[in-house]
């Protein structure tokens, strides 16, 4: 399907649902839909040539989801968005709208997913009155060119479960009452500029699965261990701070399955022997260390079988014949979308085989939709549980 969004859908005014995401939409979007008096789920993402913007909106829309994500809608938020007050789910990321986020987003009570990361918004900051926001699942404000701190109103939100703040220009200490979101499943705080170490209190978020913190200047001695005690954890990357990362001797099997790891830059002189329990691992990057000598071979062992992209660029390794015989297969429609971006490529230096991936920002969006996608899918499948339960 690839047409303009006709006109004819202004005057349906009985609609309560349009769905119309990754249809190859074009063209200018009809404001005009947006006043439906019925309508209460729209839904147009990823139709990227797709124009327009948001108008006012009337008080007492029935309005409940709105997706125009990866679209090529601009111009500002209206301030009557704030009156929507029936939002639940407000998705405007990757679009090209700027100026200020209206502070009237902070009465829509009823939200718990609030997505508005790659835009052109001005403020460098945020809108204080968003910390009213309790109801809040899923907070999404990556590429927004934050500056400051993270922002403390963010403490109020109790109930989150998904926080990326990623790729802004964040600068300041891992706060400790970010120790306080202990319903988070998902944390990113990559590629910002904050410094000093990172809390064990880390550890008291029991529920984290996703956790990144690549690309800032985080320092000190950092023990590995304390990210054991996190067992649902499968994505864990400390890559391109200034750590120094050290691991005991663990014997434990009782580990989180990583699924991806990444351990760059982090002044490792030793491999990690708790990857001797790591048999689910897809993804391992531990470019720039100071390892000397062979990878073990049973690091290729526990991995042949899950493998899909590896790199140990810029170490001291004198043998790596054990690549030439790993192979890597599976079900890639499995696997998160973009990892298997991971382009695997062979580089000669010297007497040594390393291999490389192709990383870079891009990537962790894709991990973003990837996480966000299996977090929903998660929370809808323990509601059809908790139905069948009551009845």
């Amino acid at each position: 399907m690839s047409s303009t969004v006709t006109r004819a859908l202004s005057n349906m005014s009985s609609l309560t649902t349009l769905l119309l995401k990754s249809c190859q939409l074009y063209g200018e979007f009809p404001t005009t839909i947006f006043q439906l008096p019925n309508l209460q789920i729209l839904s147009m993402g990823n139709n990227d040539d797709l124009t327009g913007n948001l108008p006012e909106l009337q008080l007492g829309s029935p309005l409940k989801q709105l997706d125009l994500s990866r679209c090529h809608f601009s111009g500002m938020l209206p301030v009557s968005l704030g009156s929507v007050t029936k939002l639940t789910h407000l998705d405007l990321s990757w679009n090209q709208f700027w100026g200020q986020i209206p502070a009237s987003l902070g009465n829509l009570s009823q939200l718990t997913v609030l997505v508005l990361g790659g835009n052109n918004f001005d403020a460098p900051t945020f809108p204080l009155t968003l910390g009213k926001l309790s109801k809040l699942n899923v907070l999404y404000l990556t590429c927004m060119k934050i500056r400051g701190e993270i922002p403390e109103f963010l403490a109020n939100l109790t109930q989150l479960y998904v926080l990326f703040i990623d790729a802004n220009e964040l600068v300041g200490q891992i706060p400790s009452w970010l120790m306080n979101l202990t319903k988070l499943t998902g944390l990113d705080l990559s590629y910002n500029q904050l410094h000093g170490m990172i809390p064990s209190s880390i550890s008291q978020l029991k529920h984290l699965e996703y956790l990144n913190f690549v690309g800032n200047n985080l320092s000190g001695k950092l023990e590995l261990d304390i990210f054991f005690k996190l067992q649902n954890l499968i994505l864990l990357d400390l890559s391109h701070n200034k750590l120094t990362v050290f691991t005991k001797n663990i014997t434990n099997a009782t580990l989180p399955k990583f699924i991806i790891l990444g351990l760059a830059s982090c002044n490792m002189k030793e491999f990690p022997n708790f990857l001797r329990f790591q048999d689910e691992l897809e993804v391992f990057n531990f470019d720039n260390n100071k390892i000397h000598g062979e990878i073990p071979t049973w690091f290729w062992n526990n991995t042949k079988e899950s493998m899909r992209g590896v790199s140990f660029r810029n170490n001291f390794l004198t043998e790596v014949s054990p690549l030439l015989s790993l192979s890597f297969h599976g079900d890639d429609s499995k696997f998160p979308s973009g990892v298997v971006d991971w382009i695997i490529i062979l580089l000669g230096y010297g007497s040594g085989l390393i291999i490389g991936l192709v990383i870079g920002h891009t990537l962790t969006t894709r991990y973003h939709e990837w996480f966000v996608e299996k977090f929903g899918t998660r929370k809808q499948t323990q509601r059809r549980v908790q139905r069948k339960r009551r009845n």
